[in-house]
């Protein structure tokens, strides 16, 4: 089960940490099975997690919300790596390629690195595109779908002498 990282499951005792602290009650969630709801902190203060909710389902909930937010046009919003069709060897080769770069975003991002998407109609990018904002969103990242015309376009808008940007 992929619970979010601050939870942590001892696998010899089957106990559950939250944050580092003990946890001591839990509940069970009908879909993802047995989650911890309250943890101890080092005082001996009893703290309620997440309103009690199942961690995975509050994630997914997150990730939906976020994605909702990422501006991804709407034939998108579901697309990923997994479901990226590739009959091309070259678009295999793109597929890895974003897909490396998104396992790897915390030290992309870290180093100033980018992907650019270029190509034409009908080849992958926005499909690649939103998978790659899908990936970095469940990583805990913020992002937005930005086409290049749009860009350009908010960009143009900064030149004007009156411009609020």
């Amino acid at each position: 089960m992929n619970f979010p990282r601050e939870y942590q499951l001892d696998e010899k005792t089957g106990n559950w940490t939250y944050k580092g602290f003990e946890c001591v009650a839990h509940m069970t969630c009908p879909e993802h099975g047995k989650y911890p709801c309250v943890y101890r902190d080092a005082d001996g203060l009893y703290h309620t997690i997440n309103d009690k909710r199942c961690p995975i389902c509050y994630r997914n909930e997150v990730i939906e919300r976020e994605i909702g937010r990422a501006c991804i046009p709407a034939r998108f919003k579901t697309k990923t790596f997994e479901n990226f069709e590739t009959p091309e060897a070259w678009q295999k080769m793109a597929k890895e390629t974003v897909r490396s770069y998104a396992e790897q975003f915390p030290e992309n991002l870290a180093h100033g690195r980018c992907m650019l998407f270029l190509g034409n109609v009908g080849t992958g990018k926005t499909h690649l595109a939103s998978a790659l904002l899908r990936s970095v969103i469940e990583q805990g990242y913020t992002g937005a779908f930005v086409g290049a015309g749009d860009l350009i376009a908010d960009i143009r808008d900064t030149w004007r002498p009156n411009s609020e940007m």
